[in-house]
């Protein structure tokens, strides 16, 4: 919690806060997507590219199977696909 000069306050949640592997994250950022192919899709290919990494369809695959994966270890990402 942040206390202003105003005497406004500001809360911070730090649930999600943690240094930890990209992939994680990518996990995450997909799971945002819903149920949409096309937009998980669309999220892999713009980190790839943002990465200036190759952006096949084999590679936006691999990375999207990767990150797949990388959710089976979070309790709580499928409650977000609701």
């Amino acid at each position: 919690m942040l206390i202003h000069a105003d005497n406004s306050i500001t809360n911070i949640d730090f649930e999600f806060t943690t240094v930890t592997h990209a992939i994680q994250d990518l996990g995450f950022g997909i799971a945002c997507c819903g149920q949409s192919q096309d937009n998980k899709r669309a999220f892999i290919k713009g980190y790839l590219q943002e990465l200036g990494e190759e952006t096949s369809d084999a590679d936006v695959e691999s990375l999207w199977v990767e990150a797949e994966l990388a959710q089976l270890g979070r309790w709580n990402v499928r409650a977000l696909q609701i």
